[in-house]
């Protein structure tokens, strides 16, 4: 086995046309509001499975942006991953989504649910010395930026004591402490640090300063994130490493050849194709428990769509061979879904039956449709979507008579049409 980390990233596809919400619910194309099928890759990673050790400095290759860094509000880029060694999360959640605790040891729910009360761990200290408390915690909340709409319900906060924090809600929201589990959301930002004046070259440097167990060294856009380990950990005998530092590779080839000469020990987002190889040299392939799932979009709400009739949306998704696309570009990385979570995921319902490949089945469907000829439509996409698999469900389509013209957008002009709405396409 190689003396290597390598963490590894498998695009979900997802051949799943989602007749849902797309872009603003204003706008003059909504998206209609039933799903029909999905096909999904997991995320992976690539790791050496050697004996635990401590000490030494962990170096982990990421192709995504290592952008502007400071307290959570602030963080751009790839700000989840990129800054996740230097906070801890109010409450954390395992692969079944059950809350687990860390700042906050526990918390009780009223019986109307209109309440929730944190009981957080007592002497933990931020880097710069502030006392982590209730105080922190409800300025932290305050003003968490865009996460504040996952917040929306919660009217007040009370300060019990300095351990007990109340959340006074508006109604019940299951999906509160959920929501404060993932992403950096619960992340908890020193009060003094967020309110020291700055300058944007210098946020980091000021602004970035958690509970978590390593704190900030530098940061260059775009090439680098450094971090040592915090002496005064609140949990202890961690961490264990002396050091984490990330390094941005956006070009996938350069980035594995780095890894391979060993100029780091972990690596992010390998194709299916390479994670395949490395595994064969001798790596260990870890698929994380986050999946990205690619789904189709019909403009399903516009009454002058063909994709108005269910029957069109579900002709489409008999169309599509979802396992053979899955199968020759997953390498055997990616899962064929007919619903939105993953098969290993606690939202999935294994009752609810597929519909698989049937292409007489599509044909029959367009028919009682009104289209026994088919017709013509557009597939939006944008540059990142893999081109072998577009052109695999143009072709699948053309077979039950969807002529569907490819339509590949820049970044920006995807954004848009996101944003906007789509007529007679499918996003």
């Amino acid at each position: 086995m190689k003396k290597l980390l390598v963490p590894l990233l498998v695009l979900l596809i997802s051949a799943f046309i989602v007749i849902g919400c797309s872009g603003n619910p204003t706008t003059s194309t909504p998206q209609a509001k039933t799903p029909a099928s999905p096909l999904v890759s997991p995320v992976a990673a690539v790791t050496l499975p050697l004996m635990p050790q401590s000490g030494g400095i962990l170096k982990i290759i990421t192709p995504t942006s290592i952008s502007t860094m400071g307290a959570p509000a602030e963080g751009t880029g790839d700000f989840n991953r990129v800054a996740g060694p230097v906070y801890d999360r109010l409450v954390n959640r395992d692969k079944d989504f059950h809350i687990l605790p860390m700042l906050a040891q526990s918390w009780d729910v009223a019986p109307d649910g209109k309440a929730i009360t944190l009981h957080l761990q007592k002497g933990v200290k931020f880097h710069d010395g502030t006392d982590f408390n209730a105080e922190a915690v409800k300025y932290a909340l305050q003003n968490s930026g865009t996460f504040t709409s996952s917040l929306k319900k919660v009217s007040s906060y009370d300060v019990l004591d300095d351990n007990t924090l109340r959340f006074n809600m508006t109604q019940f929201d299951a999906n509160l402490l959920l929501n404060l589990s993932a992403g950096f959301g619960g992340w908890v930002a020193s009060p003094t640090a967020m309110k020291t004046p700055t300058t944007p070259e210098n946020m980091a440097r000021d602004h970035m300063v958690g509970t978590g167990p390593f704190t900030f060294v530098s940061s260059q856009r775009d090439v680098s994130a450094k971090y040592t380990k915090f002496a005064n950990y609140w949990q202890k005998g961690k961490p264990y490493l002396d050091g984490v530092e990330f390094m941005q590779i956006q070009d996938p080839v350069t980035g594995l050849l780095a890894f391979k000469n060993g100029d780091a020990q972990f690596l992010f987002q390998v194709s299916p194709y390479d994670a395949r190889n490395l595994a064969s040299a001798g790596y260990e392939i870890i698929l994380s428990d986050v999946k990205f799932t690619y789904y189709m979009m019909p403009d399903g709400a516009n009454p002058d769509s063909p994709f108005a009739d269910v029957k069109v949306r579900q002709a489409v998704e008999y169309a599509i061979n979802k396992k053979a696309i899955a199968d020759s570009i997953g390498s055997g990385y990616y899962e064929v879904l007919n619903q939105l979570p993953t098969s290993d995921s606690p939202l999935y319902v294994p009752a609810l039956a597929a519909r698989n490949y049937d292409q007489s089945k599509a044909i029959q469907l367009l028919a009682e449709a009104g289209y026994p000829n088919g017709f013509k439509t557009t597939l939006y996409t944008n540059t990142t979507f893999n081109k072998v698999a577009l052109v695999a469900m143009q072709a699948d389509l053309k077979k039950v008579g969807i002529d569907a013209m490819l339509d590949i957008a820049d970044s920006g002009r995807f954004t848009s049409i996101n944003q906007n709405g789509w007529k007679n396409g499918i996003l």
